[in-house]
């Protein structure tokens, strides 16, 4: 037993995290990502130049030393709202997985752990969730509800909240029937203490690993929103809405108003992707090929 303990502590995550290394898909994902979360935070503060100051007669300049990603239609310089928008982006996109994933970890455990009527009760409101695609939910909500962040911020954490469900509940299944469990039911411990103590703790280390490629779907149907008109609003800085505004100079060749935000998202949605699969060879190297 002490040798077997012995070999799981060589090769757990904590370990393999140190040898991050070995680990591609994570090494650049973080590389990628890391300028832009860190550009979110600091340059908003440390810029020259506001996310929402226009200055007249500065409209359409290219990039320079005085402005690196030139400025907009409306003489605002692109590189601080570049990373403002992220700050909006980022932050938006990540509260709402993390609302999702609480509250769907909550329900699939419970909804796995009980079954019966309960679990078919929450299959079917799940499947009908699911019978729409992500982005025709959320463009319905806004429609109806409006685009401010609350709401924003609910309809993305109710479209990843299914993700979460489903995943939980399948894990449900099988930690239900393990040794632990049993023991934990034998000693009289009711539902709500065995889904807190050990259903659920022992079933979300798959959900670290879709909370990032989440927020990366997040982002996307923000920046669907906002370069449709149905997101943040001008001067509010934000990926789709920059974008949008730059396609009003594709003809004229300001090519900077559009290519810079576009830029930040893929390159964003990319990062992430990347860093959620590193995380899963990391967390479960069998299922990491």
């Amino acid at each position: 037993m002490t040798a077997i303990a012995s070999a799981q502590e060589r090769t757990g995550p904590a370990v393999r995290l140190k040898r991050i290394w070995r680990y591609p898909s994570l090494v650049v994902g973080l590389v990628l990502f890391s300028p832009i979360l860190l550009g979110s935070i600091i340059v908003p503060f440390i810029s020259p130049h506001g996310p929402t100051e226009s200055v007249a007669g500065r409209q359409l300049l290219p990039p320079s030393s005085e402005h690196l990603f030139g400025t907009d239609l409306f003489g605002m310089d692109i590189f601080t709202r570049v990373f403002a928008g992220g700050r909006y982006d980022l932050g938006v996109a990540f509260v709402a997985a993390l609302i999702g994933m609480s509250v769907g970890v909550i329900i699939g455990g419970f909804s796995g752990y009980i079954g019966g009527r309960v679990d078919e009760l929450v299959s079917r409101v799940i499947e009908a969730l699911q019978a729409f695609p992500p982005f025709i939910i959320a463009l319905a909500f806004v429609a109806v509800l409006g685009n401010s962040v609350v709401v924003l911020t609910g309809v993305i954490a109710l479209i990843q909240l299914t993700y979460y469900v489903r995943t939980m509940r399948a894990q449900a299944f099988s930690i239900r029937e393990r040794a632990f469990v049993e023991s934990a039911r034998a000693i009289g411990l009711r539902t709500p203490a065995i889904v807190f103590r050990h259903i659920i703790p022992n079933g979300v280390r798959p959900l670290i690993i879709q909370l990032m490629i989440n927020v990366g779907g997040a982002i996307l149907i923000i920046s669907l929103l906002g370069f449709l008109g149905l997101g943040a609003q001008v001067p509010t800085p934000e990926w789709g809405s920059m974008i949008s505004i730059g396609f009003e100079t594709v003809v004229t060749g300001e090519w900077w108003v559009w290519a810079f935000p576009g830029a930040a998202v893929i390159i964003t949605v990319i990062s992430l992707n990347l860093i959620g699969d590193g995380l899963r060879d990391v967390l479960d190297p069998r299922q990491g090929g």
